[in-house]
């Protein structure tokens, strides 16, 4: 098995979050930095990608209407409760068959080809695989406000998007993710299957954004990431 064998594959773009605690208005994902919705920076990667072949956007009820993208790879639906119901509601709007689907959250804007491709490929011949950041404080294990061991950092990664996996055994997750066990991610539900999950290392280059301050440091280097993109063209 090679990396090639994630084709055709398409994308889930998680943006039907709350996000409360940025104190917005109205949904993180809604709201402009570095001169665009924070969802279009995820979207225009994956809509412009030549390695997927179908997008399914999912928002939160009521702001269908309100993305103004026109792409013929570009397919829309809303969320549900959970972050698993609203990927499952994803999935089911996919236009036919594929062979791996990546999931990916719109709170994390410094998603790239080079890492769309990586994870892709790496589900390809594994099975499942995620972007991931190794630790590299000392994590501690606590039991009642007491530390109880010092875990082994080498070990540990911090789990974050986009995540693929083959759809081999797509009913099986279909039928754990409409179930009442939660899932945080999709790398959780592939080991409730017992498959592989290659860990694909990204460094602190993916930040997600998630509290109010996170808006600034972000904005900041996406400006920064597009002034150097723009030197180089």
């Amino acid at each position: 098995m090679t990396g090639t064998d994630f084709r055709p594959s398409c994308a889930v773009l998680l943006a039907s979050g709350k996000g409360s605690r940025t104190g917005f208005s109205r949904p993180k994902q809604f709201v402009k930095i570095a001169g665009k919705e924070l969802y279009r920076h995820s979207l225009d990667v994956l809509l412009n990608s030549p390695l997927i072949d179908e997008v399914i956007l999912v928002v939160p009820r009521g702001f269908a209407g309100k993305i103004k993208v026109k792409n013929s790879k570009l397919k829309i639906t809303t969320g549900g409760k959970r972050r698993q119901d609203s990927l499952l509601k994803g999935i089911s709007r996919l236009g036919k068959n594929f062979n791996t689907i990546l999931a990916h959250d719109s709170a994390r804007p410094f998603i790239t080809d080079a890492v769309v491709k990586s994870v892709l490929s790496a589900a390809g011949a594994y099975g499942a695989a995620i972007a991931a950041e190794q630790i590299t404080d000392t994590v501690k294990e606590v039991n009642g406000g007491f530390v109880k061991s010092t875990l082994d950092r080498t070990k540990l990664f911090q789990a974050a998007t986009p995540q693929a996996f083959k759809t081999g055994h797509l009913e099986k997750i279909k039928k754990l993710l409409a179930g009442k066990q939660d899932f945080t991610d999709e790398a959780a539900v592939m080991e409730k299957l017992g498959m592989p999950v290659k860990i694909i290392s990204v460094g602190r280059c993916n930040m997600k954004v998630t509290e109010k301050e996170d808006f600034t440091l972000a904005e900041n280097l996406l400006e920064k990431n597009a002034k150097r993109l723009n030197r180089r063209r």
